[in-house]
């Protein structure tokens, strides 16, 4: 195919450049029009020097062009490529068959720099699919079937790179990914909001309920934190202090019974900003569900908040590398740790020994329980909460086990600390975790 070339354009580079960029996927035209030929033949380029960043291509038949010479010669090649003569270029132009990859960068031919952001002309093809072409038309001009296959040209502040177009799909890519992610998370914190002024005792939920409807915009402001902005003429005030709401939800996660809490602040009588405080050592990756909320169940607010565990999910209880440092017996079993916590067992359990022997234990049954006096002094290596399950394993091999009775509470954990954790199995096997007044959020 022959290409009728434009006329009129100077062969030297103006004073102002002027960049166009043309971009096309080779599979969307007829084949052959977007050969490597055709779409330099299709310009008019005065002689240059060029750099050559990516070569991989396959040569006519008959050509006497080596091409695996000149793909090591561009591995050999220090710097930021591999300068090729004007000749060169125009030899790998008459004797291509197929550019699957190749990246070329076409300066004047009395410059003497070696940087490709000052080249006039860049031509691209990438993966045998797809075809750019960035040109200064100062100095490069074009045939008008070069610009029917390939244009329309978008103006560009400069002759760019793959790795740089790559890089701005990459942060393209990522920006969008944040800004869904930011959409969805805006979207929860709603639902959470929501549940909890529908759950709240207090007078003003229902105008605060009428505060969320009004909101348009939920937006990170720190460490789980967001900002809520609100329609001013649609939000009516509130008479509560500024600071967060008096009646505070707490949420558990999949792996812990009492994650943190939600606190709703209030400023100047409308919601500001929504802070999910953690109680675990590390900070939540994830926001909570609406059906992972813990309301209080008494009525002094601040005095106790209990969640019932449904999930199956193992907990890590905070005692590895505790010993044991008492174990007390009376018409129940309890086994203090080093750190202070404690676990109580009102029903049976079971130890199994280094040897694998295990045995039966009964709170009010003395002789069965000499076995767990061994414990003394015991390093623990870790201890797990798998439902209505607890399980403590000490390094040296021995395995402590409660689990639920059907007709009486069954087993306490009591766990001090900034969470000030307890843990109940209630009879039939529900599991009940309390924070105590005095813990505090990470």
């Amino acid at each position: 195919m022959s290409f009728r070339r434009r006329s009129g354009r100077p062969a030297t580079r103006r004073p102002q450049p002027d960049f166009v960029t043309y971009h096309r996927f080779i599979g969307s035209q007829p084949t052959g029009v977007l050969e490597f030929r055709n779409v330099v033949n299709g310009m008019m380029i005065p002689p240059l020097r060029w750099l050559v960043t990516d070569l991989d291509m396959v040569a006519l038949p008959h050509s006497d062009l080596d091409v695996l010479e000149w793909e090591q010669k561009l591995r050999d090649s220090s710097g930021a490529g591999l300068w090729i003569t004007d000749d060169d270029m125009r030899r790998f132009v008459r004797d291509n068959h197929q550019m699957i990859d190749g990246e070329f960068f076409g300066s004047p031919i009395d410059s003497t720099t070696t940087d490709a952001s000052q080249a006039v002309i860049r031509i691209d093809f990438f993966d045998s699919t797809t075809v750019t072409v960035t040109l200064d038309r100062s100095v490069i001009g074009t045939s008008w079937e070069f610009e029917l296959f390939l244009g329309p040209g978008v103006a560009l502040p400069g002759i760019g790179s793959r790795d740089e177009e790559t890089a701005a799909q990459q942060r393209r890519a990522q920006d969008e990914q944040r800004r869904a992610q930011e959409e969805r998370d805006g979207q929860q914190i709603r639902a959470l909001v929501r549940a909890c002024l529908q759950n709240a005792r207090i007078d003003e939920a229902p105008a605060l309920l009428t505060q969320l409807d009004a909101v348009v915009d939920v937006t990170p402001s720190g460490r789980r934190a967001w900002a809520l902005a609100l329609e001013r003429d649609e939000a009516p005030r509130v008479d509560l202090p500024d600071g967060p709401l008096p009646e505070t939800p707490s949420y558990r996660t999949d792996a812990e019974p009492v994650g943190g809490e939600l606190l709703i602040w209030v400023h100047d009588g409308r919601m500001q900003m929504v802070e999910l405080a953690w109680f675990t050592d590390a900070m939540p990756t994830e926001l909570p569900r609406v059906d992972q909320l813990v309301f209080p169940r008494s009525e002094t607010p601040g005095t106790e908040r209990t969640v019932t565990n449904t999930t199956s999910a193992t907990v890590q209880l905070h005692v590895a590398g505790d010993t044991v440092d008492a174990i007390a017996i009376d018409t129940a079993v309890t086994v203090r740790f080093s750190s202070g916590a404690t676990l109580r067992f009102e029903t049976a359990f079971s130890l199994t020994e280094t040897d694998g022997t295990h045995t039966f234990m009964e709170p009010g049954d003395p002789p069965s329980l000499l076995p767990l006096l061994a414990l003394h002094t015991k390093v623990v290596e870790r201890g797990t909460v798998t439902g209505a399950r607890i399980a403590v394993r000490f390094a040296s091999g021995e395995l402590l086990e409660g689990w639920s009775h059907r007709d009486r509470p069954s087993w306490h954990w009591s766990e001090p600390g900034r969470a000030r954790l307890d843990i109940d199995v209630l009879t039939g096997g529900e599991v009940v975790a309390r924070t105590l007044p005095g813990g505090t959020p990470s």
